[in-house]
C-alpha cells in the first residue's frame, strides 16, 4: 500500500523524491508557457500595453480597472 503524498508544505519540500517530481514538472510547465509565448507574440503587446495603461492610470482600484481594461476584448 502507497503512502499518500505530505499535505504541508514543509513535509514535501523535504521529501527528496516530492521535491524533485515538482521541480521536473515545474520546468516541463515553463518550457511548455515559453513556448507559446513565443508562438504568440501578441500575447507581449498586449502585457505590455496593459501594464503601461496601469502606470498611466494608477488606479486605486487595480482589479476593477484590470477587469475593465480586459473586457473591452470580449467578442
Amino acid at each position: 500500500m502507497s503512502t499518500p503524498p505530505p499535505t504541508q508544505p514543509e513535509q514535501w519540500e523535504s521529501d527528496q523524491q516530492a521535491w524533485s517530481m515538482f521541480l521536473d514538472h515545474k520546468a516541463e510547465q515553463k518550457a511548455i508557457q515559453e513556448e507559446y509565448i513565443r508562438s504568440h507574440p501578441e500575447i507581449r503587446n498586449l502585457v505590455s500595453d496593459y501594464i503601461q495603461h496601469m502606470l498611466v492610470k494608477k488606479p486605486d482600484n487595480v482589479v476593477e480597472e484590470t477587469r475593465a481594461y480586459f473586457s473591452q476584448f470580449k467578442q
